[in-house]
């Protein structure tokens, strides 16, 4: 029989703590500075483009080599404390990037692993039905609706 254990993944009670913890004293950080867009303003704001980065680091670079020409309602503190702000959240993104990668990857292993158990159970269950095992009747009849399409072309294929 092939091993349909593809992940073993066994959280203690304090490591999942941990990782609520961490996880909730970042949203308390980020909760405090976060607005709330509409998607109306979400799509008004957008997002800057590759290109656009271009163009605001060679700024940045010729603001500080060419002070002259910075316009006099520019506010270079502003302008120097967004910019090093969101190079911080690009690298929080990436971050988070990795993390939900390898959390959805653990959780498809775990979705495949306990599907392919209902699976066996299931094909136990039905067996005993086809027994005539009273107790299995009730329990495949509940599941057996969730395997409508397999079951039509099982009979297809028995005719």
């Amino acid at each position: 029989m092939p091993n349909d254990d593809l992940i073993k993944v066994v959280y203690t009670p304090e490591e999942t703590d941990a990782i609520n913890q961490g996880l909730q004293a970042v949203l308390t950080v980020i909760n405090a500075k976060a607005p709330v867009l509409t998607n109306e303003e979400r799509r008004k704001y957008g997002s800057v483009a590759d290109q656009n980065k271009l163009v605001i680091n060679k700024s940045k670079t010729y603001m500080q080599q060419f002070p002259q020409f910075k316009p006099a309602k520019l506010d270079e503190t502003e302008f120097n404390n967004d910019y090093e702000s969101r190079a911080a959240h690009e690298s929080f993104l990436l971050t988070l990037a990795d993390i939900e990668r390898k959390l959805t990857d653990i959780k498809i292993l775990l979705d495949h692993d306990n599907y392919q158990a209902a699976l066996a159970f299931y094909r136990s269950v039905r067996y005993h039905a086809q027994e005539k095992e009273a107790s299995a009747i009730p329990i495949y009849n509940d599941l057996k609706q969730y395997f409508t399409h397999s079951e039509s072309a099982a009979k297809e294929e028995a005719e």
